[in-house]
């Protein structure tokens, strides 16, 4: 079964030897799919052996990627904030460049979205916060 649910049609398998840098090789039952043309997929369990991923994987990722987070947030608390600033940002006024290279061609134009009505009056506080210290204007 592939990872969005749907089926996978084997048609056929076969014995393969796998090999990671200077690791001792792996041999392992491969399976034949035309659904997927010249992709492979391995298992998690080949994976391990090949020790691609880490032996208590997903937990040592999870870990990591909570340890680089933390680190983003101390590096740079006042852009990874939950709250607004009290001031408005300092600088030049925002500049966007588009490449000329490649035509662009919007593809949607979207609206924005209600808020939520157990959370306009949170809204509507941040709003007037952010008026009021001068961060957005009307």
């Amino acid at each position: 079964m592939a990872a969005n649910r749907s089926p996978l049609r084997c048609d056929n398998k076969i014995c393969a030897t796998f090999r990671v840098r200077d690791m001792p090789p792996v041999e392992a039952i491969a399976v034949v799919c035309k659904d997927i043309k010249n992709e492979i997929i391995l298992g998690r369990q080949l994976l391990l052996k090949l020790k691609v991923l880490p032996r208590n994987f997903p937990n040592e990722i999870v870990a990591q990627v909570t340890n680089i987070k933390d680190t983003l947030e101390r590096e740079f608390p006042e852009t990874l904030s939950d709250l607004l600033p009290e001031k408005a940002m300092h600088g030049p006024p925002m500049k966007i460049s588009l490449r000329d290279d490649v035509e662009a061609k919007p593809t949607r134009i979207l609206t924005a979205r209600q808020i939520p009505l157990a959370r306009q009056c949170e809204a509507d506080k941040l709003i007037e916060k952010a008026l009021s210290n001068g961060i957005i204007e009307r």
